[in-house]
């Protein structure tokens, strides 16, 4: 667990001085999203605009430990209804009985297409279909993260209420090494102020033989220092406590939109 500790702090280190750097360069917040809760909404980042999120990730089962750090979201907008999206960060990780391993964590691909808009239909639909693929194998063979690849293809629904949010998020991953999983959840979001959004989120995942579920609770905030740049962050468990459920997620980090 030291070597553990030891790492996190020298990826943390690398995490702030990207954090620096894209502070730097980039300009003008423009959109809502997903981080730092695990599940997503339907908004998008409005054409022509990027939204990035850079964090740390911290997860924790009772047989493994990782931290992720600097991880890293780009989002496109491809038109006002259509997200582009890669995601993918630096991993140290641990199995129980096994060395520390480090690397870089498997890739996200993605494309969102928001098919309904709230200002015209009353709600706001999305369907956000994501492969997740292996960068590097070293983690997989030090057992840290699965091998193969996955696709996740979701419906995502979102309706405000004054200053209430109401997110619903349901699919299906597919797996080519592990079970097939039924995946979803719900977010609640509140603006408190202008500048500090507080949200909550229990999210569920259901192996296909229904031999196996999780569901976990978390909670965090979004606060917008500027009309440029946000701080996110939120933590959570699962409410089970077998050998695979999440004992800790943990995230903090900062979204940049221009």
């Amino acid at each position: 667990m030291g070597q553990v500790r030891r790492a996190f702090k020298t990826r943390l280190l690398i995490f702030l001085w990207s954090s620096l750097a894209i502070l730097t360069f980039c300009a003008r917040a423009m959109a809502e999203g997903g981080p730092p809760l695990i599940g997503d909404d339907p908004g998008t980042p409005g054409n022509g605009h990027w939204e990035i999120n850079v964090a740390y990730i911290g997860l924790r089962t009772p047989r493994q430990s990782t931290v992720e750090t600097p991880h890293v979201d780009l989002n496109y907008g491809w038109g006002d209804h259509i997200q582009l999206k890669y995601e993918v960060g630096y991993l140290t990780g641990k199995e129980e009985g096994q060395q520390v391993t480090s690397g870089v964590n498997n890739s996200l691909f993605g494309v969102k297409w928001r098919f309904l808009d709230e200002e015209t239909n009353g709600v706001d639909m999305s369907t956000y279909p994501q492969v997740g693929v292996n960068t590097s194998h070293s983690l997989g063979r030090a057992g840290v993260i699965d091998m193969g690849t996955d696709v996740y293809v979701p419906l995502e629904l979102a309706k405000t209420f004054g200053k209430w949010e109401l997110d619903a998020e349901e699919g299906y991953q597919f797996s080519d090494v592990e079970h097939n999983q039924f995946v979803g959840g719900f977010i609640v979001g509140y603006k408190l102020t202008e500048k500090l959004e507080l949200l909550g989120e229990v999210r569920t995942t259901v192996d296909d033989n229904f031999r196996r579920t999780d569901v976990v609770l978390d909670g965090g905030a979004r606060f917008a220092m500027n009309d440029n740049v946000a701080i996110i962050a939120a933590m959570g468990r699962s409410i089970r406590s077998d050998n695979e459920s999440t004992s800790l997620y943990a995230y903090a980090g900062f979204r940049v939109t221009f």
